[in-house]
């Protein structure tokens, strides 16, 4: 796997006495999101089976399939910024980067344990998940901030 992070320096995170790095986003990290993406739509098609007419299931598999096939569940598209602005998947991007961490040298982890920080941390969760989209996303805030600041002077 690439240890190559074009966007910086992984960022520090600690909550009691874990402490994380979370390495910017690479195309092993893409990959991996955009996996875990697919599964948990997966997964959730599949339990919706039994409480959905079969045509209403089979028309959902088929929005799923569609959905997979022109690659919406790819890193940077609508389709996986929604989940990313979802519990589930925040929950999973900060999973995925601290994996990519321990590699790093920070401490392991699993999903169970990112689920209670987010619970129990609201804070520092907010605080990490936003220096997190910032280092991954730097364009959007760049739009943002401008846009701001067109508004401002306005």
């Amino acid at each position: 796997m690439s240890n190559q992070h074009l966007n910086g320096s992984p960022i520090d995170w600690s909550v009691g006495d874990k402490h994380f790095k979370l390495p910017p986003a690479d195309i092993d990290f893409e990959l991996n999101f955009q996996n875990a993406h697919e599964a948990w739509a997966r997964a959730r098609l599949q339990a919706s089976k039994t409480t959905l007419t079969l045509d209403a299931w089979m028309t959902d598999l088929e929005v799923f399939q569609s959905r997979r096939d022109s690659n919406e569940f790819a890193w940077r598209s609508l389709t996986s910024w929604r989940w990313l602005n979802s519990r589930p998947g925040q929950i999973e991007y900060l999973f995925l980067k601290a994996k990519a961490g321990f590699r790093l040298g920070g401490d392991g982890t699993d999903k169970d344990e990112i689920t209670r920080f987010q619970k129990d941390c609201k804070e520092s969760w907010n605080d990490i998940f936003t220096q997190c989209l910032r280092q991954d996303f730097p364009d959007f805030f760049q739009e943002a901030e401008r846009e701001a600041k067109k508004e401002t002077k306005a």
